[in-house]
């Protein structure tokens, strides 16, 4: 990843899933959207960047690669100049009195992935994605978006910015940038067991592979998951009983 991500992975997974759902090759699991997802986010600089790359395609399903290339054709269409207050406020919206325990679930999903994505190139692993940009003048405008963002989260939302590294605490940062919304802290530690569990069953699946999960199909990594002991889901089983 050479950017910091300017869409939001649940209006990636969104866009995906309106546009392109229904075309041969779509992913058959959830985990399969949200892998596209994510290439979609971190290749595209706008929600029309993005929009506009998802409907370049029809009938077939693009990989990987044509996406990111198609992302990169089109970027010098939707380049522009704007302030990094600017930029953020596009983003997330401007600041209003805001409360996790009291809003809308969409809204508290919205300030929640706003805090998460600020700590995470201000003070996690996209700190390093920001020093890795070639650019030096494009690298200083990303730092700043981000530092502002995290400013006007600090004064406005100071008690959550709190809530948010104490849950990062919790779960890592794995956990929180595969997710769109904040768990109950009451919930924490059932859903961290069950977290570290999973992580545990995608480990040795993985290993009994021998390869990464984008060079297999999901009817390998069922078969293992299934031979490992896990229970497969109903959609898990259809692929598995297809590709027999």
């Amino acid at each position: 990843m050479s950017t910091p991500f300017a869409v939001q992975e649940s209006t990636a997974l969104a866009l995906i899933q309106f546009h392109l759902s229904g075309f041969r090759g779509y992913p058959p699991s959830e985990m399969g959207e949200k892998v596209f997802a994510r290439g979609l986010q971190e290749c595209t600089i706008s929600v029309d960047h993005a929009t506009a790359v998802v409907k370049k395609f029809d009938e077939r399903f693009p990989t990987l690669r044509e996406i990111i290339d198609t992302a990169v054709n089109l970027k010098p269409q939707f380049e522009h100049l704007e302030s990094p207050q600017q930029a953020w406020q596009r983003e997330y919206g401007k600041t209003v009195p805001f409360s996790m325990n009291a809003a809308a679930a969409d809204e508290t999903a919205m300030h929640w992935q706003a805090i998460r994505d600020a700590l995470y190139y201000t003070e996690g692993p996209g700190d390093l994605e920001l020093e890795k940009i070639s650019d030096a003048k494009q690298r200083r405008k990303d730092r700043g978006f981000w530092q502002d963002a995290m400013a006007e989260n600090q004064r406005n939302f100071a008690h959550w910015v709190e809530q948010v590294r104490a849950e990062l605490a919790q779960f890592g940062w794995d956990n929180l940038m595969f997710r769109f919304a904040p768990y109950k802290p009451e919930d924490w530690g059932p859903i961290a067991a069950r977290w570290a569990a999973e992580r545990e069953m995608w480990s040795a699946i993985k290993a009994k592979l021998g390869k990464d999960f984008s060079e297999a199909s999901w009817a390998v990594i069922y078969q293992i998951k299934k031979d490992l002991g896990y229970p497969l889901g109903p959609e898990e089983e259809k692929i598995l009983a297809k590709a027999s």
